[in-house]
């Protein structure tokens, strides 16, 4: 059984403006936003992440003015999201890596803590992106707050055991109105590109 109708058109949607965070003008979703919404997405249960082949490093100690030793962690980890159906099988892997390093921190312990956490963090919601707009996969396009995929073959093509030739056209507008849109680019500095605007034409 493949992926539903109703879920694929929720990945089709744009994440929701106040599920969006914002760290040095880089707009993203939180790893606590990705969990929720895969499991409102694909249910509990029917969807899994492994952390994998973690390494340390580097662990650098930086000593201060006052004496006091301060330790630096980054730790690279990879993040493996399974996807399964409503009835538990599996429908896709989706594998990303990612580096990340502590903040400087008196703890050596807690420096290798808040690496490891923070890393397994980025890594999956880099995994979760692959699954579309509803995990923020337009942000990543200058911070764009409309859609990045606006259809999918797997409804629209009459070959395609999911074609519904009455179903509405995937990809629907975010619910914004235009004082939402130019509050959230603003506070983001997110770019907001026309719900109308043409697909990019891909390089040949």
């Amino acid at each position: 059984m493949p992926l539903t109708a109703g879920q694929i058109t929720r990945l089709l949607t744009p994440v929701r403006p106040s599920r969006v965070e914002s760290v040095r003008g880089q707009a993203y979703v939180p790893q606590f936003e990705v969990r929720a919404e895969l499991n409102r997405v694909f249910g509990f249960g029917n969807w899994d992440s492994l952390i994998h082949n973690v390494a340390l490093i580097y662990e650098d100690p930086e000593e201060r003015e006052n004496g006091k030793v301060y330790w630096k962690v980054c730790y690279r980890a990879a993040c493996t999201l399974t996807i399964r159906d409503f009835n538990g099988t599996p429908v896709c892997e989706h594998t990303e890596w990612h580096a990340e390093e502590s903040a400087p921190q008196p703890s050596r312990g807690e420096a290798h803590a808040l690496a490891l956490t923070s890393v397994e963090s980025y890594a999956l919601r880099r995994a979760a992106i692959n699954l579309g707009d509803t995990f923020g996969l337009h942000l990543y396009r200058d911070g764009q707050l409309s859609p990045l995929i606006r259809g999918t073959l797997q409804t629209t093509d009459p070959d395609s055991p999911m074609y519904d030739a009455d179903a509405p056209s995937p990809g629907a507008a975010p619910v914004l109105t235009d004082e939402q849109r130019a509050t959230l680019a603003s506070s983001l500095g997110a770019v907001e590109i026309p719900q109308d605007a043409p697909e990019p034409v891909p390089a040949t």
